[in-house]
């Protein structure tokens, strides 16, 4: 999904799934970005800037099982929000997971989009791919369910 998905409104995913042409997806993201520039007098997009050099990192950390960082759960933490204040691990519960990892975050420090983290969010690898810690009985679930 990524962390742009994120950041959109529901009102702009509709507008962007219904667009038709390159030109008119070229408009949409200019405006998306411009919307979101805490500064607009400036010749700068701080939002967008940040947004693409947090990207850029998560590609560079966290890619894993042939995705790009920025598309994993963790990458999509670390583009809104920035690196957590603390990573630890945890024991989880089940003897056939291996440990939990743990991202701390201070809920009072907004991130892109003012989007506000919850203060911890659990991830674990039982393959390819490390993702968002769900018991395994709704492991099989879609949907992020410790995300914003």
């Amino acid at each position: 999904m990524g962390a742009v998905s994120r950041l959109a409104t529901e009102e702009e995913i509709r507008r962007y799934l219904a667009l038709g042409s390159d030109a008119e997806a070229e408009r949409f993201v200019a405006e998306f970005w411009a919307a979101r520039d805490p500064r607009p007098a400036t010749p700068e997009n701080e939002a967008a800037e940040l947004f693409e050099s947090r990207s850029r990192e998560a590609d560079r950390l966290l890619s894993e099982a042939g995705v790009r960082g920025r598309r994993t759960d963790r990458g999509t933490l670390l583009v809104i929000f920035g690196a957590p204040k603390k990573v630890d691990f945890e024991t989880s519960a089940d003897p056939r997971d291996p440990p939990i990892e743990l991202w701390l975050y201070d809920p009072e420090t907004p991130g892109l989009g003012g989007l506000r983290p919850k203060p911890v969010y659990r991830f674990v690898n039982r393959g390819e791919l490390t993702e968002t810690y769900r018991p395994r009985a709704l492991a099989g679930t879609p949907g992020l369910a410790d995300t914003p």
